[in-house]
């Protein structure tokens, strides 16, 4: 299965470690949401677009208080839009 994981970025560590865990799953192709200074902004938001154009299914990282941040909501409503299987973390 083709996985992309995201988050707020202020999670990149758990973001890296959840795709590393899925990873092990035989089968599993993993992308994950990471900071990429060296794009501009309209550059970054295209890559994550295209992980979610790429992949079977995304894997949301929720804050601590459950929310999600502004980019992930946009995320979330660009994969459905895609038809993309969701899974919630956290």
């Amino acid at each position: 299965m083709k996985i992309y994981v995201t988050g707020s970025l202020t999670q990149a560590r758990e973001i890296k470690l959840i795709a590393s865990a899925l990873s092990t799953i035989k089968d599993n192709d993993v992308r994950f949401a990471k900071s990429r200074k060296e794009l501009n902004l309209d550059d970054y938001i295209m890559l994550r677009y295209e992980h979610i154009d790429w992949c079977d299914a995304v894997y949301i990282l929720k804050k601590e208080n459950g929310d999600l941040c502004d980019g992930v909501v946009y995320e979330k409503v660009y994969a459905e839009k895609q038809h993309k299987e969701i899974v919630y973390i956290g």
